[in-house]
């Protein structure tokens, strides 16, 4: 066995007898052969190996020099082809710069095979570029960095790209390979070249053709308008540069094109005629949602998550929306000031302040993102909450107008639109700072409603009070509930006595629909009267309270006849005709007085006699009978005023077309504002009860308490049904001091421990 290795095959050196410069004549040749993109005599091996016998002769640096010299004639020749393609014009210079930029790079990478041996054989080892990166650096000092060049390269590119804005068709193909070589040509991985010869200028250029854009379009276009060409100059600028340009270049340009078109113009955007204001006002959905595209959607794809510069657009429109919202509203309860308005206009402006609510529900139903939308829904509360601190009586102004809307305002509606409307007025009243007071004036109305029947429908007071108690708790609309149940229990309740009628074969000379109340739930609306029925009234109301002692023991009735209501049939000799007249139980009871005789005369002190009535009550009752548009009662001297020597008869001449008449009753001034004056005291005594007992709870939970954290934690417990000031809880505390609750610290009078 035979052991042995099989070494190469050492070819002898070919090198003998040839120069350097014989050798390196083969090269240039081959080398020129290949840039001017002709057939070569010798072939790629032959070539190969010249290069390898000058490495063997140790000639690399020789090589090199001479290479870099080859490869400059050639520079030399593409600088004046380009110079003379510059005269043609941009687009010929741009094209011819591409092609010769593709030819030397083809042409260098053959060349670069060539001296493949020369690059692992020393380039490398010297940590120096290959041949082919030599070639590109030479292309880029020798060619496209040459000033004058450079310059007429970097305006025709601009030049291209501002045609494009303009609308004219260039061959961006062209371009972007011209900005493809720029970003080739740097030097590890660096893009100064292009930054400096295309990015930087063209930004430059951009920014101050957007600005003049959005001055010149703002002046004369309305919002709906600008929005659409924002959109469209942002979708322009993405394709050019997603066709011409870097990606780098790309997302600066849309970021630095919508900045000048929206950024910096934002509040003369929403100022432009058509603009925001009329879109809330006139809930113009459509061009709401355009906004949110440009100012929302558009900002998020344009600009990194949450970064500033994309939240100004959604901090400007939260921004409006606020101050348009408490401008508006404040602009309503100030004419309502002013014109010392009737509770007609006062519901009118509650109204427009209604459907601007209903209008930014709407629009803010429309925002898919639900942060902003949150947002958005708080500015406009915040707006609201402000405008309604500049009023005291902003609680009763709501209270009226949702008095008006549950009793006329829901009659057509369907289950949305019911839920709609209560939804946008729970809204407004979501803002109001005095919920307790609104509660006070609510429960007033609402008392009104079910006595006398106004209501429209039983459902939508069931809901409205649902939606109260789900933002106040059940304390809010505990005795609401328990008013509706009176209700029904009266209900009950009468129906029995009915049956109890019937099986007692008693009848009345009244059918009587009382309502019975629990009087701790009811609010104060009328004083209890003992005013003196006429005897056909006493005898059923006898009736009923007989069966009302047998039903309920222990339980006492307490009438108030100020409250009731009820049809009288009259029939008048010189008409003939009969009348249905709807009155107040006092109306009732003077109407009752006169006897079935013509001309039977009673004296307003007679009258007062056989009523018990009080003088000022009488009197608006005999007003309203003897004066207007129907005057059941006749009496000499001035129908404007009632004096206590006054003589009344029935007005046998009284004439009307209608049937059923409802003569209205007279509403003393000076009793409305007592019942407003009463309300504001009790709500104002039951505030400090409210504080109290605040203030107690959270000192026996902490102990020891600063003031202005005694402050904080009253107003955020009891931010639900009002927002105490600092002064009345600074009263409060004092309060409490003496009456021993709590002490103030000795060393800091700020300081508060509960001792209780």
């Amino acid at each position: 066995k035979m052991n042995g290795k099989v070494k190469p095959y050492k070819s002898k050196s070919h090198s003998k007898g040839q120069s350097f410069d014989d050798l390196w004549y083969i090269v240039k040749s081959g080398t020129e052969t290949i840039f001017k993109h002709k057939e070569s005599k010798l072939s790629f091996e032959s070539l190969y190996r010249q290069v390898f016998l000058i490495c063997n002769q140790k000639k690399h640096v020789e090589l090199l020099k001479r290479l870099d010299e080859c490869v400059k004639q050639q520079t030399a020749i593409i600088r004046h082809n380009l110079e003379r393609a510059s005269e043609l014009g941009n687009a010929q210079l741009i094209s011819a710069l591409r092609k010769e930029y593709s030819n030397f790079c083809l042409s260098a990478l053959k060349v670069n095979d060539i001296m493949l041996f020369l690059n692992r054989s020393y380039l490398l080892k010297q940590n120096m570029e290959v041949v082919y990166m030599r070639a590109l650096f030479l292309f880029e000092s020798d060619v496209v960095m040459i000033p004058a060049l450079n310059c007429t390269i970097q305006n025709a590119l601009l030049q291209l790209l501002e045609s494009d804005r303009d609308g004219c068709t260039i061959e961006r193909l062209e371009v972007k390979s011209c900005a493809t070589m720029m970003l080739q040509l740097g030097r590890n991985g660096d893009n100064s070249i292009y930054e400096m010869s295309l990015e930087k200028p063209y930004l430059e250029s951009m920014t101050s053709y957007y600005r003049q854009a959005a001055n010149e379009n703002l002046e004369c276009m309305k919002l709906s308008d600008y929005l659409l060409f924002v959109k469209q100059m942002v979708m322009e600028e993405d394709e050019r540069c997603s066709a011409c340009l870097h990606n780098s270049t790309h997302i600066r340009s849309l970021q630095l094109c919508y900045t000048e078109l929206v950024i910096m113009k934002i509040n003369d955007i929403l100022q432009l005629p058509n603009g925001l204001n009329t879109i809330i006002e006139q809930c113009k959905v459509d061009d709401y949602l355009l906004l949110l595209d440009v100012f929302i959607s558009m900002a998020s794809k344009i600009f990194p998550l949450l970064s500033n510069d994309g939240m100004r657009p959604q901090t400007a429109i939260i921004a409006f929306v606020e101050q348009f919202a408490y401008h508006s509203l404040l602009g309503v309860l100030q004419t309502i000031k002013s014109e010392k308005a009737t509770s007609k206009h006062v519901i009118s402006c509650i109204q427009a302040s209604f459907d601007l609510q209903k209008s930014l529900t709407t629009l803010c139903s429309k925002i898919t993102q639900t942060k902003f939308r949150n947002t958005f829904q708080s500015s406009t509360l915040n707006g609201f909450a402000r405008a309604f601190t500049t009023d005291s009586q902003s609680a009763e102004y709501l209270a009226a107008f949702m008095d008006e809307k549950l009793k006329r305002g829901i009659k057509e509606l369907t289950e949305e639109g019911l839920e709609e409307m209560t939804s946008v007025i729970i809204q407004l009243f979501r803002a109001l700072p005095d919920k307790d007071m609104f509660e006070r004036f609510y429960k007033q109305f609402f008392a009104r409603r079910l006595l006398l029947s106004k209501s429209a429908s039983n459902d939508a007071e069931q809901l409205i009070i649902q939606k109260l108690k789900f933002e106040c708790g059940s304390v809010f609309t505990n005795k609401l509930e328990k008013m509706f149940a009176d209700i029904e229990k009266s209900a009950t309740i009468m129906s029995e006595f009915k049956d109890h009628l019937c099986a007692t074969s008693q009848s009345p000379e009244f059918v009587l629909n009382l309502r019975i109340l629990t009087s701790h739930s009811w609010p104060a609306l009328a004083k209890v009267s003992h005013y003196v029925l006429p005897p056909s009234l006493q005898h059923t109301a006898d009736q009923f309270e007989s069966f009302f002692d047998n039903k309920f023991s222990g339980r006492k009735l307490m009438w108030k006849h100020t409250l009731g209501s009820g049809e009288l049939t009259c029939k008048f000799s010189l008409s003939n005709k009969r009348h249905i007249f709807v009155v107040t139980t006092p109306q009732m009871m003077v109407l009752l007085q006169f006897p079935n005789v013509k001309g039977a005369r009673l004296s307003f002190e007679e009258i007062q006699s056989r009523t018990n009535m009080d003088d000022d009550s009488l009197r608006r009752v005999l007003l309203s009978l003897s004066s207007g548009k129907f005057r059941v009662l006749s009496k000499e001297g001035s129908p404007k005023s009632i004096e206590s020597s006054d003589a009344f008869h029935v007005n046998e001449k009284f004439k009307s077309k209608m049937v059923k008449i409802k003569i209205p009753q007279i509403v003393s001034r000076s009793s409305q504002q007592e019942t407003k004056e009463k309300i504001d005291s009790s709500v104002m005594e039951e505030r400090k009860y409210a504080i109290d007992a605040c203030i107690v709870r959270i000192m026996k939970m902490r102990q020891t308490l600063n003031f202005n954290n005694i402050v904080i934690e009253v107003c955020n417990q009891l931010t639900k049904r009002f927002t105490p000031q600092s002064t009345t809880i600074k009263r409060r505390l004092e309060s409490l001091i003496d009456q021993e609750f709590i002490a103030r610290d000795d060393n800091n009078r700020t300081v508060y421990h509960y001792v209780a």
